[in-house]
């Protein structure tokens, strides 16, 4: 479910961090710990199928134009977060084909095969917790870093 306030995530301290500054979509409401995506070059709330930006590190309202605000966005990192569709097993881990897809700014699930509904942020690193509901660390990384 997309978020209507800040939820600041659990960033693993141990894995190299990047937070850059990135213009941000018109009008557009985005709170600390909104996963984003790309959308004309700003960045927005992931909704559906898209190119992974980030995850932004706090709550902004856009402006009259896309980049009249801009956001700081962590584009590289690793983060604990709970699969809400989707039920967690240690052979999650590993698989090249299993990787972490958000339908929108805060929902995760583990998408298996071809057929991507949502915005692929990356690898999972491990299971915290598994079955139904189970927490993951997700290591990320924004389209637009090397």
């Amino acid at each position: 479910m997309a978020l209507s306030a800040a939820k600041p995530r659990v960033f693993l301290a141990d894995v190299p961090q990047i937070d850059v500054v990135m213009p941000l979509k018109a009008t557009t409401q985005v709170y600390e710990g909104s996963l984003l995506m790309f959308s004309s070059g700003a960045v927005a709330p992931v909704s559906g199928a898209g190119v992974f930006a980030g995850v932004c590190m706090e709550t902004a309202l856009g402006g009259a134009a896309d980049g009249d605000v801009l956001v700081k966005v962590r584009v590289y990192g690793a983060m604990e977060f709970t699969v809400t569709s989707d039920s967690v097993a240690l052979s999650t881990i590993g698989v090249v084909a299993t990787v972490p897809e958000a339908t929108d700014d805060d929902t995760l699930r583990i998408e298996t095969g071809a057929s991507t509904t949502g915005t692929n942020l990356g690898k999972f690193l491990r299971a915290i917790t598994t079955g139904a509901g189970g927490k993951v660390v997700v290591h990320f990384k924004g389209a637009q870093v090397a």
